[in-house]
Parts: structure tokens; C-alpha cells; sequence
């Protein structure tokens, strides 16, 4: 029997692992998006910076290193088409009081910028301006098409899945860091660890055209 026991409650968290970021669209909120046209590729234009909690906000202040990934999947009826993801580094220098800035918009040149406060460091990370998002000869479909944001703030990185995946395939063992390292990435009990997400999806959009 207590095999069995063991057995349903690892199965239990390998299903809540996999479900850990996962948030149903139906759950989204709405929000306003532009989607424009710039040489050969579709742009958009959002802004997301109210999804950044004051928890989060009051992380940086305290000189912690923060990061968020800002998810952008543009959608038409038969499925995603394309998927780009903004990563954002905050980092406080807290001697002359600089916030420094990292951002990264998929494979582009990473961008850094040093700002006195810290909701500006914000808004530049959230605010997305004109950002390329596919080549619009990829953009077939005659009809319209929606654009699904995800912000995750202090997302969990992959090597804490794997000490997570390493830990439940020998539960056993007698690692108390690994142990409570796996915990913490699941339930939250350690702050450093914590896993805000938030999803937005857009109206119905037309096609832009290389004119706008």
C-alpha cells in the first residue's frame, strides 16, 4: 500500500509540474493591440507593465535580480504561426542607486539601460514598441488574427526543473537542498522562487499590409 501511496502522490506532481505555467485562454484578459507592417514583417505594439505585481516591483528595490519573460504568439484560426519571448533582467546597483536593464527580444542583440526609477525600467520592458514578429508572407490566412501575450515574472529556469525531474526520479535519496529546492519551485514556499503569470490576448486583428 505504501508504494501505492508513494506512487499517486509523485504522480500527482509530475501532473502539477507540467501544468505550472499553464493558464486557459479562456482566462485571458483582454488587451488592446496594435498590429502593423515594417519593411517585410508584422510588428505589434502593447504595453503590459500593470502585470508587474508591487511584489515584484518591491524585489528590485531591495537589490534582488530579477527577471521576466514576456511570451508574444500571434494566432489565426488554424494555430500559433509564430512565437517570440522578450527576457528582461533587472539589476539594482545599490550603491549609486542605477537600475540597470537587460532586454532581449529573441535572438536580437541584447539591449541594457541604466534608469534612476524603477517603474521606467519597468515600462521599458513592458511597453512593447514596433517589435518584428514574423514576415508577413507567413501571415496566409485571408482572415483575421489574435495575438497571445504571457508575462511570467521570476519564472523558474530550467535548471531547477531538472533538479525538480532529478529529485522525483530518486525521491529517496538523501538530499535535503535537492529536496527542498523541488519544493520550492513547486509550491512557492521560498520567495526567490516565485512564479507570477499572467496571459493577455488581443481582439480580432486584420492582416497588415507593407503600407502601414
Amino acid at each position: 500500500m505504501k508504494h501505492y501511496t508513494t506512487l499517486a502522490v509523485f504522480t500527482g506532481l509530475i501532473l502539477f509540474l507540467t501544468c505550472l505555467n499553464a493558464v486557459a485562454d479562456d482566462e485571458a484578459e483582454q488587451l488592446e493591440v496594435r498590429l502593423g507592417a515594417q519593411n517585410d514583417k508584422a510588428v505589434v505594439s502593447f504595453d503590459v507593465s500593470n502585470a508587474f505585481t508591487t511584489e515584484f516591483r518591491k524585489q528590485i528595490k531591495n537589490g534582488l535580480v530579477r527577471k521576466a519573460h514576456i511570451q508574444i504568439e500571434i494566432q489565426d484560426d488554424f494555430g500559433s504561426i509564430r512565437t517570440l519571448i522578450r527576457r528582461c533582467t533587472f539589476k539594482k546597483d545599490v550603491w549609486d542607486e542605477y537600475l540597470q536593464v537587460r532586454v532581449e527580444d529573441g535572438f536580437a542583440k541584447a539591449i541594457i539601460k541604466n534608469k534612476r526609477v524603477i517603474s521606467k525600467s519597468i515600462e521599458y520592458c513592458g511597453r512593447i514598441q514596433q517589435v518584428p514578429i514574423v514576415h508577413l508572407h507567413l501571415l496566409r490566412s485571408p482572415g483575421v488574427y489574435t495575438v497571445k501575450v504571457t508575462v511570467r515574472l521570476n519564472p523558474v529556469s530550467e535548471a531547477e526543473r531538472r533538479r525538480a525531474r532529478r529529485f522525483m526520479s530518486n525521491p529517496h535519496a538523501k538530499q535535503r537542498n535537492t529536496t527542498r529546492s523541488f519544493f520550492d519551485v513547486l509550491f512557492g514556499t521560498n520567495r526567490q522562487y516565485s512564479n507570477d503569470t499572467f496571459v493577455f490576448k488581443s481582439s480580432k486583428l486584420l492582416r497588415p499590409s507593407p503600407s502601414q
